[in-house]
């Protein structure tokens, strides 16, 4: 049996590569952990058309909304490692639902297989009721301070919540959270003045912003947006302090590797394309650096991982 072995295994090696050569057979499954007309179901989309035209076969969009990204993340973790199966791995499903759910039933470092970078830069933004008397973080910061406990600021998913947290960490404010079902609503409260302060996605406030109802103060990118250059960045104020959402394709841990880098070769073709890059930056996202390699993702996944941990640990939000 021992002699046998090194040719059981190069005909397994063989097997594999012949599955991957004649990889797409049939369709390929996307699973989202977000519902339909979402950000991020309207991103899969962009790049989902094109994957199926350039390999032959559909891509099929799974939403499995729920639990903070548990849902479907745990649905494409245990999903089969034959290449038929992917997931849209947010920042909130990889990198924060991990330390915030007990006994979470997925490893998003173990679980998965890097494949893709797809947005890599979307930014939260702090805006404020344009009735409030602040023009910026200084002003917010001295309001809050001035009046301790009596600001509130909304947030939809709990990243968000933490971008808030971390924000009063370092500034040193107190500020009540109020976590809402869907940015439309929390907008609504924040044009109203009864949850005066936004720290959520840019997108949804930008008409409040353009007619002079809410008034945006930061960003919390590293770096000033191009199409908000006036808007300085919470970091400007407090340096080290960074935000960003993120989008990126996995794969089930055993996904052959020949399937990988193909579908990480198209992906890289795909968001670079003046198709994919336009109608993303309406939800004030972007892909600046391209697919990146599985293994520049690895490693990104596992800082972002220890970041948010150690960001949750210091701010005192607790797994529940």
């Amino acid at each position: 049996m021992r002699r046998l072995m090194p040719f059981i295994v190069a005909m397994l090696v063989s097997l594999g590569s012949a599955q991957a050569q004649q990889w797409p057979a049939r369709p390929v499954k996307l699973i989202l952990s977000n519902s339909a007309g979402s950000a991020p179901d309207v991103v899969a989309r962009l790049f989902t058309e094109p994957l199926s035209r350039a390999f032959g076969q559909p891509w099929v969009i799974d939403n499995r909304p729920g639990g903070e990204g548990v849902v479907g993340a745990d649905a494409a973790a245990k999903s089969a490692p034959d290449g038929y199966t992917f997931y849209l791995g947010t920042i909130v499903a990889i990198a924060v639902t991990p330390h915030l759910v007990k006994a979470a039933p997925y490893d998003p470092l173990r679980d998965f297989t890097p494949v893709a970078m797809v947005i890599d830069s979307g930014p939260s933004a702090i805006s404020v009721n344009a009735q409030l008397p602040i023009r910026s973080i200084p002003e917010l910061v001295a309001y809050a301070k001035a009046q301790p406990g009596k600001l509130s600021y909304s947030a939809t998913v709990a990243i968000l919540g933490v971008h808030g947290e971390w924000f009063k960490r370092v500034a040193g404010i107190q500020m009540t959270q109020v976590t809402y079902k869907d940015a439309a609503q929390a907008t609504q409260d924040a044009l109203a003045g009864r949850v005066p302060v936004m720290v959520n996605a840019l997108a949804p406030m930008v008409p409040h912003i353009r007619t002079g109802k809410l008034r945006l103060i930061a960003v919390t990118s590293a770096q000033r947006l191009a199409a908000w250059p006036d808007v300085p960045t919470v970091a400007e104020y407090y340096p080290g302090y960074e935000a960003e959402g993120w989008l990126s394709l996995v794969a089930p841990t055993g996904t052959p590797a020949d399937i990988v880098q193909r579908v990480n070769r198209e992906m890289d073709r795909i968001v670079k394309t003046p198709q994919f890059l336009e109608p993303v930056r309406k939800f004030s996202w972007s892909n600046l650096n391209g697919a990146s390699t599985p293994q520049e993702l690895a490693r990104f996944y596992r800082a972002e991982y220890e970041k948010w941990g150690r960001i949750m640990r210091e701010v005192g939000i607790q797994p529940q």
